[in-house]
């Protein structure tokens, strides 16, 4: 029998990471097919499949949960480790899974990503950023920057949310404050600030199974320009030797799927500016996109062969 969970069923019966963590563990096997949290709304999560009679039809399917605090939804989930399915087992806590972006950035070398610095929630001086840590802030930004302001992130988001671009120091200071206000810590627990880069083109290079096949067509930026003197297999074999470098390091990383690499350019540098694996778009030329679904196709398969084996022996 399978068993899946939607979003109306979900609100419809108020369950919050709790119940849905319950009614995962009361299954033989379950999978995760989304990221557990996306947005700067209320968490949504993803799920849910009780099985197994007999072969398993592929659906994604999203449920919305209660609002709550990321790490609480990471505390439920990980009771998940010793349970048959996917992920399971310390790939459970994989920061590109859970899109905790501070976390998965820094990983990787330090000259191969956007400098980044991380902005705890809630505010530890009353709701205020104390004297030391703005000035810490403030030479942060003055020795990343390259001319074109600044930008302020909430991690565990995509497609542009929770991003606000800023043209001084003291605009970001303004910004941390406001989205501090708005967030209270519930959903997040951080904020990143970075340095606007100067050349806004962002070349994604969709990899599959840690192997780079080509970059998305949604790469271009009206904004950006080419990264002069670097050529497209620069580009990809820097995208393979960064997911190379995360699954050596990141015990618990989960990038042997469809994964993407959305690379820019820092200082005359290719930096990583994100890892997107189970949503992650890879539209791109028909004849090489065509690989992807049959790829997608035979991973899941070969997850579910693993997770029944496990169960029956």
């Amino acid at each position: 029998m399978i068993e899946y969970l939607n979003t109306d069923l979900a609100r419809s019966l108020n369950w919050g990471i709790k119940e849905i963590a319950d009614w995962l563990l009361d299954s033989d096997i379950h999978f995760i097919l989304n990221h557990i949290h996306q947005g700067t709304q209320p968490p949504i999560t993803c799920i849910v499949y009780s099985i197994l009679a007999s072969w398993l039809s592929f659906f994604v399917v999203y449920a919305g949960i209660k609002s709550m605090t990321c790490s609480s939804i990471f505390a439920e989930l990980a009771r998940l480790r010793n349970h048959v399915g996917f992920p399971a087992l310390g790939s459970i806590g994989c920061p590109v899974f859970q899109q905790d972006k501070f976390r998965y950035i820094s990983s990787l070398p330090r000259d191969r990503i956007i400098p980044t610095e991380k902005i705890l929630l809630p505010l530890s001086n009353e709701g205020e950023i104390s004297f030391a840590e703005r000035e810490a802030l403030f030479k942060f930004l003055e020795l990343t920057t390259e001319g074109s302001g600044y930008v302020v992130k909430a991690p565990f988001s995509t497609n542009g949310e929770g991003v606000s671009f800023c043209r001084s120091k003291e605009e970001v200071l303004h910004t941390i404050y406001i989205m501090a206000g708005k967030f209270d810590g519930r959903a997040f627990g951080y904020l990143m600030v970075q340095p606007c880069l100067k050349n806004k083109r962002e070349c994604k290079v969709v990899c599959l199974n840690g192997m780079p096949k080509y970059i998305s067509k949604h790469s271009r930026s009206s904004k950006g320009t080419s990264f002069k003197g670097i050529l497209r297999e620069d580009i990809m074999a820097f995208a393979q030797d960064m997911l190379f470098y995360f699954r050596s390091h990141v015990e618990e990383s989960i990038v042997n799927m469809l994964c993407r690499v959305d690379v820019m350019m820092y200082n005359g540098r290719l930096v990583v500016n994100e890892l997107e694996s189970f949503e992650a778009q890879f539209t791109g030329p028909r004849n090489v996109e065509a690989q992807v679904i049959p790829f997608l196709v035979d991973f899941w398969k070969h997850q579910i062969m693993l997770a029944a084996n496990e169960l029956l022996c």
